[in-house]
């Protein structure tokens, strides 16, 4: 993450915040206590990975509570995802995509 950036906020909520840096041009997602940076193709796959999930993918058992982990290729961590989870999680990320369209429109010369 770049220190010395711009920091736009994309999408806030509760549980969750999504921020584009102008600078190195990488969205960081905040969800719960998780922590991720992406470029957009990375965020837009993180959003078809959700999209992706079914019933069946809620295997593991996290606190009494059916969870899904969601781990891009070759990565050792991966973000934990409830199925109350999904609807505000793919609100912040459709919305993330389209201010970021938006700030293009508007930044383009």
């Amino acid at each position: 993450m770049c220190e010395r950036s711009n920091h736009l906020i994309m999408s806030e909520s509760e549980n969750c915040q999504i921020t584009y840096c102008t600078c190195c041009e990488h969205f960081s997602f905040v969800y719960n206590n998780c922590c991720a940076s992406f470029d957009l193709k990375k965020l837009v796959g993180l959003r078809k990975a959700i999209e992706s999930l079914e019933d069946i993918d809620f295997l593991y058992d996290f606190l009494n509570r059916p969870t899904a982990i969601i781990r891009g290729k070759n990565e050792t961590m991966g973000i934990c995802l409830r199925q109350e989870d999904i609807d505000p999680v793919l609100r912040a990320l459709y919305e993330t995509e389209t201010l970021h369209e938006a700030h293009k429109i508007i930044n383009s010369p």
